[in-house]
């Protein structure tokens, strides 16, 4: 825990996004322009739209199923440290059963930094199991600001009458190449649209829960920096190795020649 695995223009922490000491040693000083995540969405064993890879839990080492007021605390959290280092917060979640309270007392706690709210249409996407439920098609992306009151206007975007709020675009079950450890993986297109979207002046990316590393790869590939967070080490590892394997430059561990 707390090694930075990456020394390269990104930056990748074995670390709690939830602590701010662990948020402040990532940025070392630095402001973030955007902060793009996904946080866990308390899945429990949903298999959020038909994607049964690992059904029982959709990460390796975290069941992702606490009660509801745990897991509005924890977005919380997150969310505060996030409005501190970052110009812009977008978060994207997914209403299920074990969070749809949550997320509504989250986004109520912070009304007076609500920008506005964007909806990513998957398309298709497969029949509800449980009856009387009705088959998900979309996600939301909340935007926030650390400004109070904020007018519907992204403080780092850098667009006008070109982005529409709602994002059409598949969802992962096609391209996750690592369902093996992660079963809810966001699709590249996806955060190459927030990124680009979201913040027009190419500055640091926030990611908090990196995952399996696709905001990192998506930064890469918009010539970008990205300082990402991880609390699983088998993830950090993942993140890295993609990383490796897409730029073809070697990751190196601060402290290491």
């Amino acid at each position: 825990m707390g090694q930075l695995k990456l020394k390269s223009q990104h930056r990748i922490l074995c670390g709690d996004s939830t602590k701010r000491e662990d948020v402040e040693r990532l940025m070392d000083g630095h402001e973030g322009a955007l902060c793009f995540t996904s946080p866990p969405y308390n899945a429990g064993n949903n298999s959020l739209g038909g994607n049964k890879s690992r059904v029982d839990s959709k990460y390796l080492h975290d069941d992702d199923d606490r009660p509801q007021d745990e897991y509005r605390q924890f977005l919380e959290k997150f969310t505060a440290i996030a409005l501190k280092v970052c110009r812009t917060v977008a978060v994207n979640l997914q209403s299920l059963a074990g969070n749809k309270v949550a997320i509504l007392e989250w986004i109520y706690a912070f009304r007076m930094h609500f920008v506005d709210r964007l909806v990513w249409y998957k398309g298709g996407g497969r029949p509800a199991i449980v009856a009387n439920v009705m088959n998900s098609r979309f996600e939301d992306v909340w935007i926030l600001s650390p400004e109070k009151n904020p007018k519907r206007c992204i403080p780092t975007g850098r667009f006008q009458s070109t982005v529409p709020n709602v994002y059409e675009g598949r969802g992962n079950s096609g391209e996750n190449t690592e369902k093996a450890v992660h079963a809810a993986t966001m699709p590249m297109h996806f955060a190459i649209h927030a990124l680009q979207s979201f913040d027009g002046t190419a500055g640091i990316v926030f990611e908090p829960f990196c995952g399996s590393g696709t905001t990192v790869i998506a930064a890469e590939k918009l010539k970008r920096r990205c300082f990402a967070m991880e609390l699983d080490p088998t993830y950090c590892d993942v993140a890295v190795k993609r990383y490796e394997d897409f730029s073809g430059k070697k990751a190196v561990r601060y402290g290491e020649a």
